[in-house]
């Protein structure tokens, strides 16, 4: 019976293993602009890591068109980690926060747009949060 349990533990230790790995592989993603989106940003930032180990780079355009607002994050890197956010912010401050959307991959050209419910012009920030460690890794203020 002990056997059977110590058997039990380490499938279960390897299952959430892997698990966890799923979260902090690697993700390029490549999305493209429409050509009717390709208009002038309102606003404008560079990523920023907020620590040593949670390395950040690239840039964030803020566009409107259709009555979409649309937030594009170009040549964009962030160390991969689990349950990652894209989220607004009012001076960088995680309790102001409301959530954009889930975080698609941590590198390559990406597009988010920006739910009808959401007073963008509100925040003046984007954070890049882990839901699991409670933890931002990224921020940028938006010009």
């Amino acid at each position: 019976m002990k056997t059977l349990f110590r058997i039990a533990i380490i499938m279960s230790l390897l299952f959430a293993g892997s698990n966890y790995y799923a979260h902090i592989t690697e993700k390029k993603i490549e999305d493209t602009l429409s050509t009717t989106e390709q208009i002038q940003p309102l606003r404008k930032g560079t990523f920023v890591s907020k620590n040593s180990f949670h390395k950040s780079s690239g840039t964030v355009l803020e566009y409107q068109s259709d009555g979409n607002r649309t937030l594009r994050f170009e040549d964009f890197y962030v160390k991969n980690g689990p349950m990652l956010r894209v989220m607004f912010a009012k001076e960088g401050d995680i309790s102001s926060s409301v959530t954009i959307a889930k975080l698609k991959g941590n590198s390559g050209n990406q597009n988010y747009v920006v739910p009808k419910d959401i007073d963008a012009a509100a925040f003046d920030t984007i954070l890049i949060y882990s839901k699991l460690l409670r933890t931002i890794f990224s921020t940028a203020t938006l010009r």
